[in-house]
This record gives C-alpha cells, structure tokens and sequence, in this order.
C-alpha cells in the first residue's frame, strides 16, 4: 500500500510540475489526501487508511443496500433452483455469503451497535472473501466492469499503474 501511494504521490507531483495551470491550493480532493499522507510512518498510514474504510463502513452507506440484496438473494437462490447450474461450491458460496449479509444487518439493527465502522471492515472482508454475488442480484455494472469470482474487479490489460 505505501509503494502504491508513494507512486501515486510521485504521479501527482509530476503533473503538478507539468500543468503550469495547476496551483498550491487546489480543492482536488485526492490531492488533499496525498499531501495529508505525505512522508508519514506506516502506523500513522494505516490509521488514515482506516479512518476512510470506517467513513465508507457506515450504518447509513451499507444498510439500504445490505437489506435489499439480503432480500432479494434467497428468493433469487429459491427461483432459479432449477435453472440455474450451480456447483456445491456455489452453492456453500451462496450460502456464505447471505450468512455474512445478516451477520452485518443483525450489527447494523444491535441496540448496542455504534456508527465508527469498527467490525463492519471484518464482515465486509468477509462477505468479499466469498465472491461476487450473482449478477442478478447486484444489478447491471457499469460497462467495462466485471468481477470476477474472486468478487475483485476484473482489470484489463491497458489498467496499469507504474
């Protein structure tokens, strides 16, 4: 993650170089976050890095989205039984999966449960650790998006980052 960042840095620095346009207080909100980033130990990264993955795990981001897929997965799984060719391993996969998506809905409806993210990040590794859901359920993808059974993005050959 640090090279990631640190090339990301050195990319920005350069087209900062190169745009005569471009000035010290640019709103750009990624640059703001590649200077806040700047020269910090991994610690201090991995803390940043965090605080964005518990603003992104919020009750009021996933919630909506949790409950509808978590309604729509088992009817889905119950409709195309028939039709549909799955292996047992799709099918423990399927199984899994809406496990995980209750696991979060029952964290988000907790009486006890506070809005800082903290376990969200597991179940939702967790739930992606399983896969991509079945196409149907997400809904169409951008185009020239695709995900692969891993539940990564499929990336093409011309996506490189040096």
């Amino acid at each position: 993650i640090r090279n990631t960042m640190n090339k990301l840095k050195e990319s920005e620095s350069g087209l900062k170089s190169s745009d005569p346009s471009s000035s010290a207080t640019s709103t750009d909100p990624l640059e703001a976050l590649l200077s806040q980033l700047g020269g910090e130990n991994e610690e201090e990264m991995q803390g940043v890095l965090e605080a964005m993955m518990g603003k992104l795990m919020r009750k009021d981001i996933l919630y909506e989205p949790l409950k509808e897929l978590s309604d729509k997965f088992p009817d889905y799984l119950k409709t195309n039984a028939t039709t549909l060719t799955l292996t047992s391993s799709d099918k423990s996969r399927y199984d899994a999966q809406i496990i995980c998506m209750k696991r979060l809905l029952e964290n988000f409806e907790s009486k006890g449960y506070i809005d800082d993210g903290r376990g969200v990040v597991d179940l939702m590794g967790e739930l992606q650790r399983h896969g991509s859901l079945p196409e149907e359920i997400m809904g169409p993808l951008p185009p020239r998006l695709s995900m692969g059974a891993d539940g990564m993005p499929n990336m093409s050959d011309d996506c490189i980052i040096s």
